[in-house]
């Protein structure tokens, strides 16, 4: 019984991340905003084009811009 729980627990992965609540919309965690020398402008502008591709493409997950 023992063998069989390792051998099928990695196939069980995948089908319990698809059964996880997904969010309604995708977040996007972002880093180096201030140290990178792009101004906020250019950021903001890189931000909504993500999102809005995000959105786009169906994706509901978790996303990080460094």
């Amino acid at each position: 019984m023992g063998t069989l729980v390792i051998v099928a627990f990695p196939h069980l992965i995948p089908f319990l991340n698809f059964l996880k609540p997904k969010p309604a919309q995708p977040t996007i965690d972002s880093y180096g905003q201030q140290s990178c020398g792009v101004s906020q402008e250019q950021i903001q502008s890189l931000m909504e084009w993500l999102f809005a591709s995000l959105l786009n493409a169906g994706y509901s997950g978790k996303s990080h811009l460094i």
